[in-house]
């Protein structure tokens, strides 16, 4: 998901607060993401001229813990993969550069967060006005 930064998307829509005394107990489950993974990627790309390309991409998609996980969940029902899932989806969108060498492709992707599950909302509401801020995301 090209729109968050790694491992801020879900699980699910839960937010973590984390402080100092629950860092040691739930830092590294957060850290794994989750159990499931369910995502969609679609990208068209174009040539410039020669080895550069254009892209456009779309991602949707999030992370959850199995129901019945014993990481500390339990109560976290935001987190656990369930009939709402489907409403939990993140969905990201953006363009991106590529530099293609055939033998290596150097990749970068402007994303833009569309929908986002901790927000429970779209994220632009009003374009161009929305667009930036801690909602986008630059990848290498």
């Amino acid at each position: 998901m090209r729109g968050w930064q790694s491992n801020t998307l879900g699980p699910g829509r839960y937010v973590a607060n984390i402080d100092e005394s629950t860092e040691s107990l739930f830092g590294n489950v957060l850290n794994l993401g989750g159990e499931f993974q369910l995502e969609f990627n679609m990208e068209y790309r174009a040539d410039v001229y020669n080895f550069i390309e254009l892209a456009i991409f779309s991602d949707i998609g999030n992370v959850w813990f199995m129901p019945g996980s014993n990481l500390g969940f339990e109560g976290q029902e935001d987190a656990i993969l369930s009939k709402n899932t489907i409403g939990e989806l993140g969905w990201d969108m953006g363009l991106g550069i590529r530099l293609d060498f055939d033998f290596f492709i150097f990749r970068v992707d402007f994303a833009q967060q569309l929908y986002a599950p901790d927000l429970q909302s779209f994220v632009i509401k009003s374009f161009p006005r929305d667009l930036g801020g801690s909602r986008f995301q630059t990848n290498f």
